[in-house]
């Protein structure tokens, strides 16, 4: 039982790893999608529809109808629609205040408010190694940031902070959901479509891409950087509890450097690989640490 236990728990930490992978591509096809001119609201929106459309189709493929809870079909939808779609819109708010460093680094403190969540209504106890992995994470992450572009206002903070608990509490609804990863992410889809169609309407700046390069790297964003990795940090969820599932998805930052690198052309200084070495360090220690059985939810 044990053993089997350790094998989820590394399963769930491989697909929590490869959704960070994934997810490193994300700042590639944004870049490319809004050089094309269209704004982030409007990209939001495009993104999330690929995506419904992109697992409509693996739904179908596989000749899975939804015949699971509406309630919960609906409570995951909700938790797109505003927890996902509030903390992406909170991030890009506190980026126009601190800087997308300060910004990444402020909302990848997700995992404490994870813990901290499930510590007050679980009543879950926290690993010692969790808080000083989280600590080695952060401390590494700060070696990502250009020091020459930082700055601070409290209501950049503030909304930094905004987008961690909305993030946090995205992972903790769909850890307690009992959807499948699939269905799960349908909703996540429908629901975040909805909301940043809103947005872009209320800003009016919605439009419809023209060209084929703009549509090619919102196929990009909304399957390779989005469908892909939700679907594998779902399946983490399935395997691992939320608290190491929160703490591996903070390699997301690492991929992202790795491949601004490669495909953005962007620098690779003595600092951002020692704050890889750090995150990754950080990362490995939940790996080795396996919960208790009675502590993870199948």
């Amino acid at each position: 039982m044990i053993k089997k236990t350790e094998m989820n728990e590394t399963k769930g930490a491989f697909y929590a790893i490869l959704s960070g992978f994934f997810y490193g591509f994300l700042a590639y096809f944004g870049t490319n999608v809004i050089n094309e001119g269209i704004s982030v609201y409007t990209m939001t929106f495009w993104r999330f529809m690929v995506s419904g459309v992109f697992v409509w189709a693996i739904l179908l493929f596989k000749g899975e109808k939804i015949r699971e809870d509406w309630k919960e079909f609906l409570k995951i939808l909700f938790a797109g629609s505003i927890f996902y779609t509030g903390c992406a819109n909170f991030y890009f708010l506190a980026c126009e205040h601190l800087g997308t460093g300060l910004s990444m680094v402020i909302m990848f403190t997700f995992p404490i408010f994870v813990m901290l969540s499930n510590w007050l209504f679980d009543g879950q106890r926290i690993p010692t190694i969790y808080s000083y992995s989280i600590a080695l994470v952060l401390f590494g992450m700060l070696f990502l940031v250009d020091m020459t572009k930082l700055s601070v206002d409290m209501l950049g903070v503030g909304l930094a902070l905004l987008s961690a608990i909305f993030y946090a509490g995205y992972v903790v609804l769909s850890k307690k959901s009992s959807l499948s990863p699939s269905v799960a992410l349908f909703a996540v889809s429908i629901g975040c479509s909805v909301a940043s169609l809103v947005s872009a309407l209320l800003h009016n700046s919605f439009m419809t891409p023209s060209t084929l390069s703009a549509w090619a790297n919102i196929c990009g964003i909304g399957i390779i950087s989005t469908a892909i990795p939700i679907l594998l940090l779902l399946a983490s969820l399935k395997h691992t509890t939320s608290e190491k599932t929160s703490i591996l998805s903070v390699l997301k930052p690492v991929f992202t450097v790795i491949v601004g690198v490669i495909l953005l052309g962007e620098a690779m200084t003595f600092l951002k690989i020692l704050g890889i070495v750090i995150i990754l360090s950080g990362a490995f220690m939940t790996t080795i640490y396996h919960d208790k059985p009675k502590e993870i939810k199948a």
